[in-house]
């Protein structure tokens, strides 16, 4: 079982990192977007949809891995445990709409980007949290 779990906390960890690669990658297109010229768009959604694609992938290697960790390690009754739950729901949440305010940015919706800008802060407090979270409950 040792070496059942290891192996399903590597692929955690890589979701993780999948995930928070992409989210920065899609933080850059967000920052570069409002400066390119018009034909570099095409390029940017291109690369926007790539990482959305990579992100979708790393948060299902998460929550599946997550859940059979979980009951594993049987944590559902430490609070801390909880408390990540919900940053991770909240985080879910954030990602969803920021993507969805990305995409209206990309097509040159100035407000959109004002949002998907405020997500994306959400989701670094929110990420934060999960991983606080996560340290205290699965010390």
């Amino acid at each position: 079982m040792g070496f059942f779990l290891a192996l399903l906390k590597v692929v955690h960890y890589v979701g993780l990192f999948m995930g928070g690669g992409s989210a920065f990658g899609a933080m850059v297109i967000g920052m570069t977007a409002p400066g390119v010229p018009r034909e570099h768009a095409p390029t940017l959604v291109a690369l926007a949809k790539r990482f959305k694609i990579i992100s979708h992938i790393a948060l299902a290697l998460l929550i599946g891995t997550g859940i059979i960790m979980a009951a594993l390690e049987g944590v559902w009754g430490l609070p801390w445990f909880w408390v990540k739950l919900a940053a991770v729901a909240v985080l879910i949440v954030g990602i969803v709409m920021a993507g969805k305010a990305g995409a209206k940015a990309l097509q040159g919706d100035p407000q959109a980007g004002a949002r998907a800008e405020k997500f994306g802060m959400l989701n670094h407090v929110a990420l934060l949290v999960v991983l606080i979270a996560a340290v205290a409950a699965f010390h």
